[in-house]
């Protein structure tokens, strides 16, 4: 389920950076692709050659960085979270000692 968030939250990311960066000159339907997936940004880039097909590979290549950055940063910090989580909650005392063999005396 972790996963399918962190993959849900590039996704999201990939789409809006995407449709901000894609030029105004760009046609509906080659705009349109490029929001779905970086894979139909280049299927849709190679329909329209020069500044338009640059553009549109060039945004969608830039918008799939960050999103994959914002997934990986984002589970990153979740494991280390979680172990330090881990570190917290399972400490023990060492074994053999009672608590009162530990305060000073």
């Amino acid at each position: 389920m972790g996963i399918a968030l962190l993959g849900a939250a590039g996704t999201a990311t990939y789409r809006v950076q995407v449709r901000d960066a894609i030029p105004a000159d760009t046609p509906r339907e080659a705009a349109g692709a490029a929001q779905d997936s970086i894979g139909a940004a280049v299927v849709a880039a190679t329909g329209h050659p020069g500044t338009i097909g640059d553009a549109l590979i060039e945004a969608a290549r830039s918008a799939f960085t960050q999103g994959f950055q914002l997934a990986y940063g984002a589970g990153a910090v979740l494991t280390v979270g979680i172990a330090l989580l881990a570190v917290t909650s399972l400490r023990t005392s060492a074994p053999g000692l009672d608590e009162e063999d530990t305060t000073a005396s």
